[in-house]
């Protein structure tokens, strides 16, 4: 940012700051508003900030904390990453490729969505030097025909991954698809080239939903993960003997998710859930990852103490871009690693692997 701009401090004033300079009212509203009256959304944010961190003192700290981990056998700068998110392109036309850009120059991994208007295999361009960094490909359980038809895609471009969209077996209860409905109206003319062929235009009936797709089971991800030499993420897990079940079906890794508060409004939040899947997945090899109201260095910090992987972020990007364009989703990602880094080293940790539950502060 120029002298002359404002500053902004951390991610909360950033999404304040981009619900001002989004005019459009309904891509405004589809972002930051969620299910029923956004209450899933509010209690996300709210278990975050009730979970306290207990610092430590005299640990002999390095100079430098090493905030870098792997995820999936590859190395990344630190644990954050960038969720799948349909509206990149809606803020800007570019949107998805200035993403992508970010991450591949901060080193974090990227999930390009099933649903975004930018072709996967133009998104793989972007990785054409950086082939290590990690990208993952967003998809849904179609029929067996469609699903090999974007596996391929996927497998073709090097993706290092595919994440499995496994909570929307229907649209969640959302007011602004109501009371905005003619103005959704105007985005049934854009395209969505990483769709199955045959499901591009069904995608374009207003009337057409996901619960017309095929129904999900876990035997649908065993399929999937047989069909494929790459890692299978379930994205949408809440409960823990539904982690047990991608454990079964073979799965690499399990995502808890409930969809930035956008499918069930009275759904506890993901850092709860968290709690109640990291100990059934220990000793399992399956890697573990969380998004749902992630805004801080220190929220981060948290889900790692519970036995989280990595994090995901999705509104933070969207924010980010639609207040600085790729500078605005590289200025607040700085900010939440300079957080994290700070907040590690209050509580004595030099590197990721010295975070464990005893940093989390309990009566």
């Amino acid at each position: 940012m120029s002298n002359d701009e404002e500053v902004l401090f951390d991610l909360d004033q950033y999404e304040e700051k981009a619900k001002e300079m989004i005019e459009d009212n309904f891509i405004r509203r589809y972002i930051f508003e969620g299910a029923d009256f956004d209450q899933g959304i509010r209690r996300n944010r709210e278990a975050l900030k009730d979970i306290l961190l207990y610092p430590r003192v005299c640990r002999g700290l390095a100079k430098k904390r090493d905030l870098s981990t792997k995820i999936l056998g590859h190395e990344i700068s630190l644990p954050i990453g960038f969720s799948p998110t349909m509206c990149r392109s809606w803020i800007q036309h570019d949107g998805e490729l200035a993403a992508a850009e970010v991450a591949i120059e901060m080193n974090f991994p990227f999930c390009l969505s099933f649903v975004a208007e930018t072709p996967l295999e133009r998104v793989a361009k972007c990785y054409k030097r950086t082939p290590n960094c990690v990208k993952f490909f967003g998809v849904s359980l179609y029929d067996e025909e469609s699903l090999r038809e974007v596996v391929d895609r996927a497998e073709k471009c090097n993706y290092h991954g595919l994440v499995v969209t496994v909570d929307h077996p229907c649209h969640g209860n959302r007011r602004f698809d109501k009371e905005d409905h003619e103005e959704y109206k105007q985005f049934s003319n854009i395209t969505m080239p990483n769709l199955p062929k045959k499901m591009q235009e069904e995608f374009k009936d207003e009337n057409a939903s996901y619960d017309q797709s095929p129904p999900e089971t876990f035997e649908d991800l065993a399929m999937l993960k047989k069909m494929t030499k790459l890692p299978v993420i379930a994205k949408g897990i809440l409960r823990p003997e539904d982690a047990l079940a991608c454990v079964k079906a073979g799965i690499d890794a399990v995502w808890v998710s409930n969809h930035g508060g956008r499918q069930l409004g009275d759904c506890p939040a993901t850092v709860e859930l968290l709690q109640d899947i990291a100990p059934v997945l220990k000793g399992s090899g399956v890697e573990l990852y969380i998004d749902g109201g992630f805004r801080h260095g220190a929220d981060v910090l948290k889900a790692l103490a519970i036995g989280a992987n990595c994090v995901f972020v999705g509104r933070p990007v969207l924010s980010g871009l639609a207040v600085n364009g790729k500078d605005g989703i590289e200025e607040s990602m700085k900010l939440m690693r300079k957080e994290l880094d700070i907040a590690m080293a209050l509580c004595g940790c030099n590197s990721i692997s010295d975070i464990d539950s005893s940093v989390l502060w309990s009566k």
